[in-house]
């Protein structure tokens, strides 16, 4: 549990005992399984408290970078460096003390809102509003940079489609609704990170996760589902949901090509890909020549990626 979900824990307890700072928790969005804020305070600091800071922190930021210039004075770069960040320490001080806005965020079973309020909680300046019945799939993706060999970050994101459009030559059409991305520093994943967004999307992703096999499982549909491919045409404006993979107990047939107990050789992740290898397939001369059937699934195009691989799962053990 990293320090946001931590925080969140903590939040939810809080609004059980009608102390959290929230004013506007939106009621369509169910039962409330997530919450965050930026801002934990309930009301702006009152003229007396915030003069009060306002004069521990700038005068405190001052007397360190006189108290540099006195001692180390004969390093200037040290005691200028020093003095820049005691500006930039004042700067953040005034920027935060009298401008009270913030960022909430709430993630329920029925559906997520992100909240953003200015001058006091109850001057809402925008809301964004969703429910999981606007949506049919939902894709993700992360990519890991390095430089030098180096981790420098993940970025990732994720992308909530609408219900099909229309059916045009077996491929629905669809419209990307929500578009969300960002970098976060996660390396690996215990480490503990802080960014918001990304967290608070992963809760979504969790939920989503789960009311979808709900709706699996009061549809009977363990024994087979059907995932589909998200794929768009030209500059991104038409997208479609083609059915790509069908998985059940005794198979995985991608494309109309059945892998079971018999005919799967070989399964495993390549460069964001899942490739499955049928057993006719083979090389020789060191690759050049190939022959027989393998498949390899784009996982950032996959609708429901992480249903998809719950259910890879449940093969694989059978």
């Amino acid at each position: 549990m990293n320090l946001i979900e931590q925080q969140s824990k903590n939040l939810m307890e809080a609004i059980e005992k009608k102390e959290a700072p929230f004013k506007y928790i939106p009621s369509e969005i169910g039962q409330l399984k997530f919450c965050y804020t930026n801002n934990i305070k309930s009301e702006p600091y009152t003229k007396q408290e915030r003069n009060k800071k306002l004069l521990t922190w700038i005068g405190g930021s001052i007397a360190v970078a006189l108290l540099c210039w006195l001692v180390f004075n004969n390093s200037p770069i040290f005691d200028s460096i020093v003095s820049v960040v005691a500006l930039i320490v004042i700067f953040k001080t005034i920027n935060n003390l009298t401008n009270f806005k913030g960022k909430d965020y709430f993630v329920g079973d029925e559906g997520f809102a992100v909240i953003e309020f200015e001058k006091d909680r109850d001057n809402i300046a925008s809301k964004s509003i969703h429910k999981y019945d606007e949506f049919s799939e939902l894709i993700t993706g992360e990519t890991i940079k390095k430089q030098n060999g180096a981790y420098v970050g993940t970025d990732y994101f994720f992308g909530f489609f609408s219900k099909p459009i229309s059916n045009e030559n077996g491929s629905l059409r669809v419209k990307l609704i929500l578009d969300e991305g960002g970098t976060h520093n996660q390396e690996k994943p215990k480490d503990d990170q802080f960014n918001e967004h990304y967290t608070f999307w992963k809760q979504i992703e969790d939920i989503w996760t789960k009311r979808k096999l709900g709706e699996f499982l009061a549809n009977n549909l363990l024994n087979g589902v059907t995932f589909s491919i998200l794929h768009s045409l030209g500059n991104e404006e038409k997208w479609y949901a083609t059915p790509y993979v069908t998985i059940s107990r005794e198979a995985i047939i991608v494309n109309g090509r059945e892998y079971n107990r018999e005919t799967l050789k070989n399964l495993w992740f390549e460069n964001g890909n899942l490739v499955i290898e049928h057993i006719n397939h083979s090389k020789k001369f060191f690759g050049l020549v190939e022959k027989g059937n393998i498949e390899k699934i784009p996982l950032t195009n996959i609708g429901n990626k992480k249903l998809f691989m719950l259910y890879l799962q449940t093969v694989i053990k059978f």
